[in-house]
């Protein structure tokens, strides 16, 4: 049937053509049997129009044999895996609303809540390279994140180097902040102060932010005060006439306090000039020892 039809067409194509040639003839040298060519014509072109809606389409074989092969192909996986001896989960919810959040206590897993991934994609990173690098700010101990500023070779973070400076955890002293460094948006460094506390070079994971000790910074008003009284007290001793001290500043890091003024002294020619001096104390047990002094940028012997 098949066959008959296929040739069928064949003949009508054929035909086609030659009896629109023919009627064309006979219409130009007007004669009368220009109808017969033209019935002709139309006859033959319903036929292959009719042997076209006849032919039986190759689709239905086409998804058969697509469809063998696709079963075909899972049987072959499956064979190849190794069965699943795992026991079923146990109260295990079947659906997840809201957003995803891994729980420290149960999975071993870092909470991820996202606030870091928006923080990141406010300044130009990418949605993938924002989650990765708050995946490994949360292992060194960083659970929110206020950029303070950032810069880089490129024209944003998802292209060449570029290094972001940022206050963790709720911080906001200068002394606290942290850094860390990606190329083309991949984070490979994490920096606090002179620590490192991430480096793709080196294993990745090295320290936390915790295990960097920060040196207490503040000073009370009544330390700040004594240190300032007892500081031109020493430094009057280096001078032969007592200068007048002006630009004071006070400094700490845990029990080192150092503790610095400009001095307008009178030099050996009889005039007077502004002279830097700076005056270092160790503390301890409510006790503060001069350990330093330094005037005009000279170390001198302790008196």
């Amino acid at each position: 049937m098949i066959v008959l039809i296929s040739v069928t067409a064949f003949l009508c194509m054929v035909g086609v053509p030659v009896c629109f040639v023919g009627w064309l003839v006979q219409t130009i040298r007007k004669k009368k049997n220009k109808a017969a060519w033209g019935i002709a014509l139309l006859c033959l072109a319903a036929g292959f129009v009719v042997c076209i809606f006849l032919t039986p389409s190759k689709e239905p074989a086409e998804k058969a044999a697509g469809t063998a092969n696709a079963e075909e192909a899972s049987t072959e996986l499956r064979a190849s895996a190794p069965p699943d001896t795992r026991a079923p989960e146990q109260d295990e919810p079947n659906d997840i609303e809201g957003e995803a959040l891994l729980d420290a206590d149960e999975s071993g897993l870092l909470s991820i809540d996202g606030s870091i991934t928006n923080a990141l994609t406010e300044i130009g990173y990418s949605y993938d390279h924002a989650a990765q690098i708050e995946t490994i700010l949360r292992t060194v101990g960083i659970e929110t994140l206020a950029v303070d500023g950032a810069d880089g070779s490129g024209q944003d973070p998802e292209h060449g180097l570029y290094s972001v400076v940022a206050y963790p955890n709720g911080y906001t002293e200068e002394n606290r902040r942290l850094y860390f460094t990606t190329e083309d948006g991949v984070v490979f460094y994490v920096g606090f102060r002179d620590e490192d506390l991430y480096d793709a070079e080196n294993g990745g994971f090295l320290k936390t932010y915790a295990d960097v000790h920060v040196p207490e910074t503040k000073v009370d008003p009544q330390t700040w005060f004594a240190l300032q009284e007892r500081c031109e007290t020493v430094l009057d001793s280096y001078f032969k006439f007592p200068p007048y001290y002006d630009a004071w500043a006070v400094g700490r890091e845990d029990d080192e306090y150092a503790v610095q003024c400009e001095a307008h002294a009178q030099n050996g020619f009889g005039t007077k000039d502004w002279v830097f001096s700076k005056v270092w104390y160790h503390e301890e047990n409510g006790e503060f020892a001069v350990t330093a002094v330094s005037i005009d940028g000279v170390l001198y012997e302790l008196k």
